[in-house]
């Protein structure tokens, strides 16, 4: 995790009034642009630094600022930029406040040592491109059927792959279904419909399905990144299946299937869903269904019996 040095001399910290904040220009680290603002004499007295973001992409980094000639002002915090900057700022200046005494230099310079990592970062350092650039790059070597070296064969229809890509996205896939593999020697997948795996495939290259793809095959996109392993994947298709909402006359039916592809999302939000309206649930048509998994059917009348002590806490 390098070190980007900011120098801050103009305007000078005590020429700016009460209530208004130096913004530095902006600087480099992590594969994205970021500025610092501070604000030099606050209400009470102190000097806030805070970084902020210069991009719409999200990412979640490690960083640390510290101050020439001062104390470490935040070490090792964990943010995800840009969506709780704000959030984390705010809760910084409530409660972490540090007097900088000392610490302009004979110019008024005030010089800031900012250091920023991805959270996610491997050997790779602090080099991690832009989304936007790397998803344009990837997308494009997905068309490239000549260096591919793997072929998938989907219900008769041929589809081409790289297993560096598919190491990094879906690696159980290739462990699974691959490794012995090369391009001459298709893998069959004949229990997924093309249109599906050719939408997983630009998922993983490029991080990207269409909204007419997403709204007519969710369904089909959770299942079938749960069995070869896009987990990512998996996880957003559940996120969006979920907001289809739970009622009581559909929640054993979506019980019993969250069980059944272990999604855990789905099964911790319908468990919930009975803790609030077990005696519902109880009475309705789909419950004898429950049958068919008795382990199920435990973890139902548990949930169940906690929602009717509740309930009657709450009427105590």
């Amino acid at each position: 995790m390098s070190s980007t040095v900011i120098n801050v001399g103009t305007p000078p910290p005590d020429s700016v009034p009460v209530g208004g904040v130096i913004t530095t220009p902006k600087f480099s680290s992590a594969g994205r642009e970021w500025v610092l603002v501070i604000d030099p004499k606050n209400y009470c007295g102190n000097v806030e630094i805070y970084l902020k973001s210069q991009f719409e992409s999200t990412i979640t980094v490690d960083y640390d600022i510290s101050v020439e000639g001062s104390l470490v002002l935040t070490s090792n915090s964990r943010v995800k930029f840009p969506e709780d900057e704000m959030r984390w700022s705010n809760h910084w200046s409530d409660t972490r406040r540090r007097t900088l005494n000392n610490s302009l230099d004979d110019n008024g310079t005030l010089t800031v040592h900012v250091r920023i990592r991805p959270h996610d970062d491997d050997a790779h350092g602090d080099t991690n491109p832009d989304p936007k650039i790397c998803s344009r790059i990837v997308s494009n070597l997905m068309k490239n059927e000549n260096d591919a070296d793997v072929t998938f064969d989907v219900k008769g229809k041929l589809m081409y792959a790289h297993t560096i890509v598919l190491k990094e996205r879906a690696p159980d896939l290739v462990s699974d279904f691959c490794d012995a593999c090369d391009k001459s020697n298709p893998v069959p997948i004949q229990d997924v419909e093309p249109e599906i795996f050719k939408a997983m495939l630009q998922h993983a290259y490029a991080h990207n399905i269409s909204p007419t793809m997403w709204k007519d095959h969710t369904k089909e996109i959770l299942e079938a990144s749960g069995k070869y392993g896009f987990s990512e994947l998996k996880s957003e298709a559940e996120a969006l299946y979920l907001k289809s909402g739970i009622t009581v006359d559909k929640m054993i039916d979506k019980l019993l299937y969250a069980d059944s592809y272990n999604l855990s999302m789905l099964k911790k939000a319908a468990m919930g869903f009975i803790v609030k309206h077990g005696r519902e649930v109880m009475a309705s048509d789909s419950y004898d269904r429950l049958d068919e998994s008795p382990k199920l059917r435990k973890e139902v009348m548990s949930a169940a019996f906690e929602s009717s002590r509740k309930r009657q806490r709450d009427e105590d």
